[in-house]
This record gives C-alpha cells, sequence and structure tokens, in this order.
C-alpha cells in the first residue's frame, strides 16, 4: 500500500475507497491487491487529491477517514505507522523512484504496445508523454521534465524530505466529524469550491508527531 501512494495511485484504496482486493490465503495471511492504476504518476483527477507528486504522505492517505478503515485501524497504531513510513523511504532511497531507470522501463513498454494503440473507436490512439485531460496537474511527465515537472524526481524529493528524521510539515489538512444533536455526521472536509463552509488551518508539525 506504501507503493500506491509513492506512485501517486489516486484512484485506489487510499484515495477514493476502490480498484482493491484483499486475499486470504490457506494460513489466514490477508494479502491487499491493487489494481487500476490509469490514474497514477502524476494524473490527479481534482475531486480525489491536489497533487499527487508533492502533496504530503499523511494528506495523501486520509489517516482517521471513517471510509478507510483499513488506514485509520492499522496506522492508528504508532508500530505500523513507523513501518508505512520506513517502506516510503526505502522506496524513494532504493532506486524504485529514480527517473532514469523508470524512463527506461517506460520506453520499453512503449516498444511493446506502441503498433497496437491505435484502435477502431478512435480515442486513446496514441501515446504522449503528459497527464489525461482529466488530470489536475498537467505539467507532470515521465520521460522528461525536471526536478519540479518529472513525477518520479518530484515524488522522491517530497517523500525524502517529509520522511527524514526531523521534518517538519506545514498546511495540514484538518477533518470534522460534526455532531448533530446526537446523530453522528459523516466526515467532512472542507473543500475551497465549499466557500459557505470554509476554514484554513495551518499547523507544523513533526514528522513523529502526526
Amino acid at each position: 500500500m506504501a507503493a500506491d501512494v509513492a506512485l501517486g495511485q489516486t484512484d485506489g484504496y487510499w484515495v477514493n475507497t476502490n480498484n482493491f482486493n484483499f486475499y486470504f490465503d490457506e494460513d489466514g495471511v490477508l494479502y491487499f491487491i491493487p489494481m487500476d492504476y490509469d490514474n497514477a504518476l502524476g494524473t490527479t483527477p481534482p475531486s480525489l487529491l491536489d497533487d499527487s507528486g508533492r502533496g504530503n504522505w499523511r494528506e495523501f492517505t486520509k489517516l482517521g477517514n471513517a471510509n478507510v478503515p483499513l488506514i485509520g485501524k492499522l496506522l492508528g497504531y504508532p508500530t505500523f505507522l513507523d513501518e508505512y513510513k520506513g517502506y516510503l523511504l526505502a522506496l524513494a532511497n532504493d532506486g524504485l523512484l529514480d527517473a532514469d531507470r523508470n524512463r527506461d522501463i517506460i520506453r520499453g513498454y512503449h516498444r511493446l504496445i506502441g503498433p497496437h494503440v491505435a484502435n477502431p473507436t478512435g480515442q486513446y490512439g496514441s501515446i504522449s508523454d503528459e497527464p489525461p485531460w482529466w488530470g489536475a496537474n498537467p505539467w507532470y511527465r515521465v520521460l522528461g521534465g525536471d526536478a519540479n515537472t518529472n513525477f518520479f524526481r518530484a515524488k522522491q524529493r517530497n517523500l525524502r524530505d517529509s520522511l527524514q528524521p526531523g521534518a517538519t510539515m506545514d498546511g495540514a489538512r484538518l477533518y470534522l466529524r460534526g455532531l448533530d444533536g446526537w446523530d453522528v455526521k459523516p466526515a467532512l472536509r472542507f473543500q475551497p469550491g465549499d466557500a459557505a463552509r470554509l476554514y484554513q488551518v495551518t499547523a507544523a508539525l513533526d514528522a513523529g508527531d502526526y
């Protein structure tokens, strides 16, 4: 699941609570199996996440959101939270987010599928290094770009900067669970478009205090 965050998968369990399976083997071990990665590597629908490359890993996971109980339960334990943070750092530091390495891998896939992309529907019949039209961050690239516009470089730097010991985080999002009498309302996230109920809270937190 840390890989979903590192790859910017904004249409999976972490953000949209879909596109995944659970599998229990004969020993009772639970496996989390994600799928459908068309909204990854910088393709961020604005309704799901502001920026999957530079958004902080806490916002991405929506800790404590009742709609994603696996996250709220597991990462509510400091041991599991530390383990999860360690996986994210490993993904950033062990070369799996290396821009040059991934560029070569992606180009290999392009060569493999390129002759078969054209189709009778006339839709999605070409390959280009840019997010699709529904993405909120049109500047991201996976083959080119600099430290700010190449998704792998931006994500790698973001994870390293935010997860190293002593790292701070500014501009934390606030999630509220409202009460109306004794009726518990669904978790409410204040969105910029919701001007009637717009509040902004800025906090500087040590990476270990969240």
